[in-house]
């Protein structure tokens, strides 16, 4: 019973590759993590800090940030995608080699 080879974007990866790649995806993640925190952040602790920040004020504020938040979500999921994906590639090439060759069995 064979496994399927897992594909990332339609690129086979060897093992190395996919180290690498998971390593590149892992720090982005972080990244933009921390940079859709800092995006709310100031707005929030603005909202609650001065008494002249209304609730129309920060959702207009909120909405002009909209374009950069969608931008930073759709490479999280990509990223993400990634870790999940690199992840199986490295899995199945250790599991492959772990396996003992036909050559071997019959010796």
């Amino acid at each position: 019973m064979s496994r399927t080879n897992e594909k990332w974007f339609g690129f086979n990866l060897t093992q190395k590759q996919a180290v690498w790649i998971f390593t590149i995806a892992l720090i982005a993640v972080l990244l933009i993590s921390y940079m859709i925190f800092s995006l709310f952040y100031m707005y929030i602790i603005n909202f609650i800090l001065n008494p002249y920040y209304t609730i129309n004020i920060l959702l207009q504020l909120l909405i002009t940030m909209l374009p950069s938040f969608v931008i930073l979500v759709i490479f999280l999921a990509i990223s993400v995608y990634t870790l999940i994906k690199t992840r199986k590639i490295a899995k199945y090439y250790s599991q492959e080699f772990n396996q003992p060759s036909p050559k071997m069995k019959e010796e």
